[in-house]
């Protein structure tokens, strides 16, 4: 079901009207989203939804453009000053991922629980918001020479720069994302949790630099090969490996039973 949200402006005047209505004709046909998506100084996400011309539980496409913005703090001092986030934000914990990684999946998280502008009171209500399509285009920042395209300075609690306007490399930024979204994919007893809304939910993943396409990910061509590894999606490691491999049959079954009611591709 499609729920138009844009009442105020075919009531504003008469070159909105015409505008809206345009948008509105497409929807239908198009059902895509535009979100831009700012890495702040190394530490922080800042999403703007820029195009959601209707709400809907089946969003064929959200293109998402991944701005570089900032440097991350070079000291301790300045760091103190700027008073942003944490200075380890792509660094790994103890067995867990960078702490940005969490950032980005719980935007996607947030959205398939309640779409776009809803808000999220109870890890109970989902919406079940499924996207077909996810687009990710990481964008190289404007006006800075190349030269000062580094790691993220916060893989470390001392910066591994001492180059005060040094900025994430795009291309690194691609790569990351594209080697946790494959860790996600693995579904294994420590992953499987998180990874399992891309089963659920979405048919392919694709991640661009400056528009090229650096990695195409499809989800159903996948689901044949996952297969038990010490442990199951949602209770990794509860029961005996018997009940565990039985869970995680039917986790799989259930997940191919619900692509095809929610029109999603299957393997």
């Amino acid at each position: 079901m499609i729920v138009a949200t844009c009442t105020s402006l075919l009531l504003l005047n008469h070159q909105l009207y015409a505008e809206t209505m345009t948008n509105l004709s497409i929807t239908p046909q198009s059902g895509t989203y535009h979100l831009d998506l700012i890495l702040l100084d190394e530490t922080l996400l800042c999403p703007t939804w820029l195009r959601v011309p209707a709400l809907t539980n089946n969003v064929d496409e959200v293109n998402v453009q991944l701005r570089i913005a900032g440097s991350h703090p070079n000291n301790l001092e300045e760091y103190r000053e700027v008073n942003i986030g944490t200075r380890s934000s792509f660094a790994g914990g103890d067995g867990g991922p960078p702490l940005i990684v969490w950032q980005f999946y719980s935007v996607l998280d947030r959205f398939l629980r309640v779409g776009p502008t809803g808000e999220c009171q109870s890890k109970q209500k989902h919406r079940d918001v499924v996207l077909k399509t996810l687009d990710i285009n990481v964008q190289t920042p404007p006006n800075i020479d190349p030269s000062h395209f580094v790691q993220p300075g916060s893989r470390r609690r001392r910066s591994a720069s001492k180059d005060r306007f040094s900025v994430v490399d795009p291309d690194y930024l691609a790569h990351f994302l594209t080697n946790y979204i494959k860790i996600l994919l693995r579904m294994d007893h420590h992953t499987a949790p998180y990874g399992a809304i891309f089963y659920n939910f979405m048919n392919e993943v694709v991640i661009r630099r400056d528009g090229e396409v650096v990695e195409r990910m499809n989800i159903a061509s996948r689901i044949p090969e996952l297969a038990y590894n010490n442990g199951h999606p949602y209770h990794p490691y509860e029961g005996s490996n018997e009940k565990n491999l039985s869970a995680f049959a039917k986790w799989k079954a259930s997940t191919i039973k619900y692509r095809e009611k929610r029109g999603l591709q299957l393997p």
